[in-house]
């Protein structure tokens, strides 16, 4: 049962955010700044070093994970313009203040430097500290307050794949007794769910439904002298 128990642990959200990851994977350049980074990522996405990367910053305000800098991401210890890249997945839900830590991310950023942030939209509360959820629309709003005009939001999912989400994680909160048994019931439809997903996404109806929102937003460069 091995196999059911690596299937459930990788939820529909996670899959579809790795899958952005990866596309953005050409973005991550220089020095990048990862919030709310660990030692061992949840997913399969992994940043390290690498030709385009000459390093990485984890910030975690968790000793536990290990973290290059413990420290809260509402108020970054980073220079003015230092980093190249920021990144941030499923952190903003759990801040205090998430439109002043949009905004130290833009801070910490070069001109033209790249922000790459994900949070959930459709998706259980998994912590008393999980207090917010973000539309598409908050996303923009908070771009625009900071004066970032070059940006992109993209649904991570639709309507399908936040049933297949929603049924996936509630088989994986179950009975341990029946949690296979339940698992082997529902793979065929969850991944027919989240194909059937694919087909529908660009569907602004469906994609209205989603487990939540990928952005990439760059800081503006400096002004014409």
């Amino acid at each position: 049962m091995s196999i059911i128990g690596n299937w459930l642990g990788y939820s529909v959200h996670r899959r579809r955010l790795d899958k952005f990851l990866f596309r953005a994977t050409p973005l991550f350049h220089g020095h990048v700044i990862d919030i709310g980074g660990t030692s061992k990522p949840r997913g399969k996405f992994r940043l390290n070093r690498s030709e385009q990367v000459s390093y990485v910053t984890r910030i975690n305000i968790s000793a536990e994970t290990a973290p290059d800098i413990i420290a809260n991401a509402i108020a970054l210890p980073c220079r003015e313009r230092s980093a190249d890249t920021v990144l941030s997945t499923e952190v903003l839900e759990y801040v205090d203040d998430p439109a002043r830590m949009i905004s130290e991310c833009l801070r910490c950023l070069k001109p033209n430097g790249q922000l790459i942030i994900s949070a959930p939209f459709t998706h259980r509360v998994d912590h008393p500290s999980d207090r917010w959820r973000y539309s598409r629309y908050w996303f923009e709003w908070q771009f625009r307050s900071n004066g970032v005009s070059d940006y992109s939001i993209h649904a991570m999912g639709g309507a399908w794949n936040s049933i297949a989400h929603i049924v996936k994680t509630s088989i994986l909160k179950s009975n341990q007794f029946i949690r296979p048994w339940l698992a082997l019931l529902t793979m065929p439809l969850i991944e027919t769910l989240t194909l059937i997903d694919d087909l529908f996404i660009n569907d602004s109806d469906q994609s209205d439904w989603t487990t939540g929102y990928f952005c990439i937003a760059r800081k503006p460069g400096l002004p014409d002298k």
